[in-house]
């Protein structure tokens, strides 16, 4: 098989279902957003960045190659996920919201079809790692991504107290939280979805004082618990 052409929708090889990609775009980033300002006696203009991505727009021409296409186009409309074979260990996460034609053609050139995947702006690792500290301490590699990471952690707070966690890159940056005066349990706190919660999902956000934690791109980054036991997935992203 042509790793370059391989498709995977939802974890799923697309020829397993007998439809065979034929052409996909060449490697695109996100495009960020800006706002343009024109400053009296300055020839050029003032560019602002707004930091916002703008979100992507995948097109992929597949050639079905079996005799039900309803199956096909179902399959492709509840697209969550999409990766590349030219870019293992990576996906986005995606929609299909046109709407799906697949010729019934006799002649097999016939049933070709274009999918345009929406796409958000970031790639996420297709198999998140996880690592786990018993000592209050952890080094996280290297950023694999390209951009900074929102953490998830995960604590074990044994008592009622208040837990406090702190990341600090080897380049000076540094963020810190504090879960004040949580009951003894077992704690989430995700940056990314910019929340708290404990194992069974209740929400416990209000406990939370400081930042949520970030990851620096670029170096490596020593965490500090006054907790023994915690579990950070980094989250790695890539634009």
């Amino acid at each position: 098989m042509n790793h370059d052409m391989t498709v995977i929708v939802n974890g799923e090889h697309t020829i397993d279902r007998g439809i065979q990609a034929l052409r996909i775009p060449p490697v695109t980033t996100s495009g960020e957003r800006y706002e343009t300002h024109h400053i009296p006696g300055r020839s050029e203009p003032y560019v602002e960045r707004t930091g916002e991505l703008e979100m992507l727009t995948i097109p992929v021409e597949f050639f079905y190659k079996n005799e039900e296409p309803e199956r096909a186009a179902e399959f492709l409309q509840g697209a969550r996920t999409l990766e590349f074979g030219r870019m293992p260990g990576w996906l986005y996460n995606c929609q299909v919201l046109d709407r799906i034609e697949i010729p019934r053609g006799i002649v097999k050139t016939w049933n070709r079809f274009t999918i345009r995947f929406l796409c958000y702006p970031l790639m996420r690792e297709s198999y998140p790692i996880e690592l786990t500290s018993h000592t209050g301490e952890l080094w996280v590699g290297q950023n694999l991504g390209n951009v900074s990471a929102h953490p998830t952690i995960t604590l074990v707070v044994p008592e009622e107290d208040t837990a406090t966690v702190r990341l600090s890159s080897e380049y000076g940056d540094a963020t810190e939280f504090e879960l004040r005066g949580i009951p003894a349990g077992e704690y989430i706190v995700s940056s990314e979805l910019g929340g708290v919660c404990d194992t069974a999902g209740v929400n416990r956000t209000q406990y939370l004082w400081g930042d949520f934690p970030v990851i620096s791109w670029g170096g490596k980054t020593f965490i500090e618990a006054s907790v023994d036991d915690f579990t950070v997935r980094p989250n790695w992203r890539r634009r």
